[in-house]
């Protein structure tokens, strides 16, 4: 119920969405440079789609942060950033600034609370269920799992941008992936079941 409407709708929400999941699923249990190259490009790819994907990146320099892998999260972070500011620079002046003024001027609507609680229910009724397992999965994973700062982070990103004016529930499509991942070890501490069991 959630997916479709903007998945058939040339609504950039999916494809930005399954670009920065393909990055987190690259280098979540690597830190190599080729590993770590490829998840920025894909992360880049992201970004072009739409330009408020970025809590797939920060959720894994928040975790490496937690878990003292500082070097791996500023790779990261200074790999993502230069590669960022590389391509909005290049758009800017290949375009007179048309992009940066489209790129954030046209999206600076203003914040409204409204907005949290309606867009905010709208999600978590449609996706009660594997919101319920992915936090069987949290209790599960801990805090040293990646999925785990990713469905925190992409979560909080959502919650914090469907307060602006216009937002929808597709603003939950990235936090609805990372919960999927979470589902299987949600489904093993209510089944008892063995992890790959479940997958």
């Amino acid at each position: 119920p959630i997916l479709y409407p903007w998945a058939c709708t040339c609504r950039p929400d999916v494809l930005s969405a399954g670009l920065s999941l393909a990055g987190f699923l690259l280098i979540r249990h690597s830190n190599s440079a080729l590993r770590t190259a490829g998840a920025i490009a894909l992360f880049l790819l992201a970004f072009l789609a739409k330009q408020s994907s970025v809590a797939i990146p920060l959720a894994l320099m928040a975790h490496a942060a937690a878990s003292q892998q500082g070097r791996r999260g500023v790779r990261l972070g200074l790999g993502w950033g230069a590669a960022l500011g590389a391509a909005v620079l290049a758009m800017h002046l290949g375009t007179g600034g048309l992009s940066t003024l489209n790129l954030f001027g046209s999206n600076a609507a203003p914040l409204e609370l409204r907005n949290l609680r309606v867009v905010g229910g709208l999600f978590f009724q449609a996706a009660l269920l594997p919101l319920v397992l992915a936090s069987a999965g949290l209790a599960r994973k801990g805090m040293r799992a990646p999925e785990t700062w990713l469905f925190l982070v992409t979560l909080g990103w959502a919650l914090a941008t469907c307060a602006k004016l216009g937002s929808n529930v597709n603003y939950f499509v990235e936090p609805l992936a990372a919960a999927c991942l979470l589902v299987p070890a949600g489904m093993e501490v209510l089944t008892g079941a063995s992890d790959r069991a479940v997958r």
